[in-house]
């Protein structure tokens, strides 16, 4: 999927009222998602006990106040969706 399409789909998925940083947000989350599923293609995976280590650090770097109340982003959505249907 190219880049343009990539940002056509994610602002496609934005409700109305989102802004810029909603937006970009979303391009970021995806593009973190994208990245780790291509390491664990590459068989570069860590340990269970890391990962439950990095969990805080992951959640602080990628929580939004719009996505505090527990709403699965619309880019984790597309990400699954790719991955299944590759």
């Amino acid at each position: 999927m190219s880049a343009k399409e990539v940002l056509l789909e994610v602002a496609e998925k934005l409700p109305p009222d989102a802004t810029l940083v909603d937006a970009i947000y979303e391009l970021e989350f995806r593009q973190a998602v994208e990245e780790g599923l291509a390491e664990l293609d590459r068989g570069e995976r860590i340990p269970l006990e890391e990962a439950r280590k990095r969990i805080p650090q992951w959640i602080s770097k990628y929580s939004s106040p719009r996505h505090a109340c527990g709403k699965v982003s619309t880019a984790l959505d597309s990400c699954y969706e790719q991955s299944a249907n590759p």
